[in-house]
């Protein structure tokens, strides 16, 4: 009897722009504070993508004060962007509903209006920022709900989605990037904020980065520019970064302000854009496997087979022979077009693998893991679920992770045939 074996492939992503990306940044010292628009550029350019920025980020600037801009209105009016990143003033999006209804949506409104009227075809991104370190002193005596990080942070989270969503466009994350990295214990070794408590330190500008990287992008970012930063810190982020675009992350709270239930994972930060974001899954019964289109914010797509075969089918079903093949979709839309691969390997049998066979020691911050003979696949998540680090086409009998700034990990391990197990490791 056959069965099918599973691994994920490198993420690929294809968009439209594919020699330039255009990205204006309207925004504010949150966005100017240690460059983050030449972090962005430098990233995608260490990964084989051209970049080509501008900014209007006037200290403190509101989204009213943009509407009333003549550089920013000016700079929309270019034409020809990609994309278009929003920034309000750091506390905006996280007033009460009433005030920012009045104060800030509308103003919201007439900038993703004009951007739409001269950028037909981009793709508006908000820049969900993060929480101040200790809360909004400022206005935690007459809302209380800003009072901590955790608190501001849902709210600015609550505020940027409401205004993704009234008009038609995506939010990158940050926020959320902020607050698993808090949760994961590294602001003694690696501070997001300078001394004001507001404001991002390189890490946090860095982090960020990596952030939009992906929502522009649709892939992981795997890059070598660190931006000054130690090589295993700029790794480390980067890996916060790809955890929050994880296919098994999903941050949800409940909003009794807005009376709303906000789920927060890879799709929802897309659903409301223009922007296409390729997915799909798959189910096998003797060979035959039936492909389930998952993509956001497609019109059609082209299916790849990797045996020579292909389809527009929404959701085909297709037979393959024994054998390893590279399965590739590719969705589109008038303006974007992305792509996603995954592997399938179609063996006679299936052989049992015995666990015991790995082992795993720590030493001085370096997790070595020995007895990988039968393994294809191993993946690394903190104590969240977060995937933080995927090995794949593994051809060592041994591995070192670096376990510098976590507390405990859990190792997900599939072996050759498709069996999988996991492990526990406290640090």
């Amino acid at each position: 009897m056959r069965t099918l074996l599973l691994s994920l492939l490198t993420f690929l992503a294809f968009n439209v722009y594919t020699q330039d990306t255009k990205v204006l940044f309207l925004g504010n010292s949150y966005t100017y504070v240690n460059d983050l628009p030449t972090i962005l550029q430098n990233l995608a350019n260490t990964n084989g993508h051209t970049l080509i920025k501008d900014q209007s980020t006037p200290g403190g600037c509101t989204l009213n004060g943009h509407t009333n801009n003549n550089t920013s209105m000016n700079k929309i009016k270019q034409g020809a962007w990609d994309f278009v990143i929003l920034q309000a003033q750091s506390q905006e999006p996280s007033w009460p509903i009433s005030q920012i209804e009045s104060q800030v949506f509308p103003y919201a409104k007439i900038l993703c209006d004009t951007i739409k009227q001269y950028n037909p075809c981009a793709e508006i991104l908000f820049f969900d920022t993060w929480g101040r370190k200790n809360g909004d002193a400022q206005n935690c005596a007459v809302w209380p709900p800003v009072c901590t990080f955790e608190g501001m942070n849902n709210r600015l989270l609550a505020g940027y989605y409401m205004m993704a969503e009234q008009n038609q466009a995506s939010m990158s994350p940050v926020g959320i990037a902020w607050r698993i990295a808090r949760e994961d214990g590294i602001m003694d070794d690696m501070d997001l904020y300078t001394g004001d408590g507001s404001h991002p330190s390189a890490y946090g500008s860095y982090l960020a980065a990596c952030v939009m990287y992906h929502s522009i992008f649709k892939e992981p970012v795997s890059s070598s520019f660190y931006n000054g930063l130690a090589e295993d810190e700029a790794l480390y982020l980067q890996s916060v970064a790809n955890a929050v675009f994880a296919e098994d992350f999903e941050f949800v709270f409940e909003d009794e302000y807005s009376n709303n239930t906000f789920v927060f994972n890879r799709d929802s930060y897309f659903a409301h854009g223009q922007s296409v974001f390729a997915h799909f899954s798959y189910e096998e019964s003797d060979g035959q496997i039936s492909f389930s289109n998952e993509s956001v914010n497609e019109t059609s797509v082209e299916w790849f087979f990797g045996d020579g075969t292909n389809t527009l089918e929404e959701n085909p079903i297709h037979q393959f022979n024994t054998g390893a093949f590279e399965v590739k979709l590719i969705a589109s839309n008038n303006c974007f077009t992305d792509s996603v691969k995954h592997a399938i390997d179609i063996a006679q049998s299936v052989d049992e693998l015995n666990n015991t066979q790995v082992s795993i020691q720590v030493v001085q911050d370096v997790m070595v893991i020995n007895g990988l003979e039968n393994i294809r696949n191993v993946q690394v998540f903190n104590v969240l679920g977060v995937l933080l680090s995927e090995y794949t086409d593994l051809n060592t009998n041994v591995l070192q992770i670096e376990t510098k700034h976590h507390k405990s990990l859990i190792i997900r391990f599939t072996d050759h045939f498709g069996q999988v197990f996991s492990k526990k490791i406290v640090l």
